[in-house]
């Protein structure tokens, strides 16, 4: 996939924006976040050119460690994915099983 592909099909879960600071310094904001340790952290690709931005970023989001998985959107209509190598796959299982961990830890 080109990059533009690849900012299309982070479009398809949730607003992504390209956006640039200064001239020669890009990144990628959007509404997903890492997930799968308790923790939910927010990733921003950057890069000199949209280009390097978008694919810092697709880096960020779809080479996950195992045990992690995306929550992307806004207020009640989230999507919990992983790239599966050639499209986004639901991991909701991955976060059932988060929750029931914890509520075995309580």
């Amino acid at each position: 996939m080109d990059w533009e592909q690849k900012l299309a099909a982070l479009k398809s879960l949730t607003s992504h924006h390209l956006e640039m600071r200064k001239p020669g310094d890009w990144y990628v904001s959007c509404h997903a976040e890492v997930a799968g340790d308790g923790m939910l952290r927010g990733q921003c690709g950057e890069g000199a050119t949209p280009q390097d931005a978008v694919e810092d970023h697709w880096r960020l989001l779809t080479e996950l460690p195992p045990d992690r998985y995306l929550r992307c959107g806004i207020s009640g209509h989230t999507k919990v994915v992983r790239w599966n190598g050639f499209m986004w796959e639901d991991a909701s299982h991955m976060r059932r099983r988060q929750v029931e961990q914890k509520e075995t830890r309580q």
